[in-house]
């Protein structure tokens, strides 16, 4: 288990530092591909769970419109 944890370390510093802050054009444009992906995903749910609220808050009034309006007691 050891001899496998020493065997990382190399590597693990390796890919930490690869980078080091530093990525090229083309790394960039994937990252921020992704990120547009994930933000226009997250887009879509918000409306769709707002689309559903409307579509109840509006059901929801038309049913309380269908009620029948109580008819005015006539005092004598």
């Amino acid at each position: 288990m050891i001899g496998l944890i020493l065997e990382m370390v190399p590597m693990l510093f390796a890919i930490i530092l690869r980078h080091a802050g530093v990525y090229t054009a083309e790394e960039i444009a994937l990252v921020f591909r992704d990120k547009l992906i994930r933000l226009q995903s997250l887009y879509i749910e918000q409306f769709k769970r707002l689309h559903h609220r409307l579509r109840e808050k509006r059901r929801h009034y038309l049913h309380a419109m269908k009620r029948p309006i109580p008819a005015p007691s006539i005092a004598t």
